[in-house]
């Protein structure tokens, strides 16, 4: 994992909580317009911030070594944040449900057009005791620590 680039990789993305009456139809559809690594999760689904980025330095990894299995950065982390390869399971996982309440991960170079989307509300993440609960239920992890191992794991099992 990129451990000598951690810091730099938090000082340049962020995750954020989205609100929005648009179906998701359209979310998405706006979101891949901006052709930048951009990725919806579900709140219940995400342990930490670290476990969010520790899955981006992974899929940057993966992305640098020719060994990603997603086509792209963006669902690369999804399955990391999912801890699994397989694209439909991750998406099911850890995959945003509801417009009403999201995660979007982005970075700073895609800022400036996911302020300028319409439709969508974004304000500071900050995890709730019951998104934490529901995620520690999910996973079964409990320290950043274990959100680190178990992302090793997958990448021994793989190679």
């Amino acid at each position: 994992m990129y451990y000598y680039e951690f810091g730099k990789i938090e000082k340049n993305v962020l995750l954020m909580r989205a609100y929005s009456a648009l179906p998701f139809e359209e979310i998405y559809a706006k979101v891949k317009k901006l052709n930048f690594c951009i990725q919806l999760f579900d709140p219940n689904a995400i342990l930490s911030r670290v476990h969010v980025l520790a899955a981006y330095a992974n899929a940057l990894e993966d992305f640098e070594s020719k060994r990603n299995v997603g086509k792209t950065v963006a669902m690369e982390t999804l399955m990391y944040v999912a801890f699994t390869y397989q694209i439909d399971d991750a998406i099911r996982i850890a995959g945003a449900k509801s417009p009403k309440n999201f995660l979007i991960f982005y970075d700073k170079e895609a800022e400036k057009g996911i302020n300028a989307l319409k439709g969508i509300r974004l304000e500071r993440y900050v995890q709730t005791n019951a998104e934490h609960a529901s995620a520690l239920k999910l996973f079964g992890i409990a320290t950043e620590q274990a959100i680190l191992e178990a992302m090793a794991r997958m990448k021994l099992e793989r190679h």
